[in-house]
């Protein structure tokens, strides 16, 4: 299917970051290895992958982390290559509409919270420069911070309903990324469903400054 997505859309860097996960996700660890190298060096003709570094970045070091032995990692910069890479929490948002507007809201167990809002009116520029490359991917990242249950919080602020193409938001929790006691959690949302702000998650971060 991910092969068929970047034959129907060979411009959009989505495509391809989405080929590569599910490359890496179904044991095909060296096929992956390659295109994360070719996104990382922008070496995929008509295709620009600026908006996505760091998403790349971190899922090939995972992968490298994970699988070094089966793949081969010859003439990759040192930094790819740390074996004590970890992040205690990943957080990786995707939606189908570039259009699409919504916030997030992540609260610490201090009770201190930081918002993102995907809007037209405060992220214009941001939300051009998504639709210009083809992405629609956003990565937060807790490392190292203020253990405890944290909550994440999250509000449709689409002025319009559309019910025959409505808008969908994928969310993945990594927990103890990199680590042998790594989790994964998936949610999908149908933002029209969601009238007023809602807690889409609470979860634990264990801060492994040690490990």
């Amino acid at each position: 299917i991910y092969q068929r997505l970047v034959l129907l859309r060979p411009n959009d860097a989505q495509s391809y970051r989405d080929l590569a996960l599910a490359y890496q996700t179904s044991g095909f660890y060296n096929e992956a290895l390659v295109l994360y190298k070719q996104m990382l060096t922008n070496t995929i003709e008509a295709v620009d992958f600026s908006g996505l570094t760091s998403v790349i970045s971190n899922e090939m070091s995972h992968l490298l982390k994970k699988h070094r032995s089966k793949v081969d990692f010859s003439n990759l910069p040192s930094d790819f290559l740390k074996a004590d890479y970890k992040i205690d929490a990943r957080i990786v948002f995707q939606w189908n509409d570039p259009y699409a507007e919504f916030a997030f809201q992540f609260v610490n167990p201090q009770k201190k919270y930081y918002n993102y809002s995907h809007t037209q009116l405060n992220d214009k520029k941001y939300m051009q420069n998504e639709i210009k490359k083809g992405y629609a991917t956003k990565e937060f990242i807790i490392d190292n911070d203020v253990a405890g249950t944290w909550l994440l919080n999250l509000e449709n602020l689409a002025k319009e309903t559309n019910t025959l193409n409505p808008t969908y938001l994928k969310y993945t929790l990594y927990q103890n990324y990199g680590l042998p006691n790594e989790t994964t959690t998936v949610k999908l949302i149908n933002l029209e469903d969601l009238k007023q702000k809602v807690t889409l998650d609470r979860f634990m971060n264990e801060n492994n400054t040690t490990n």
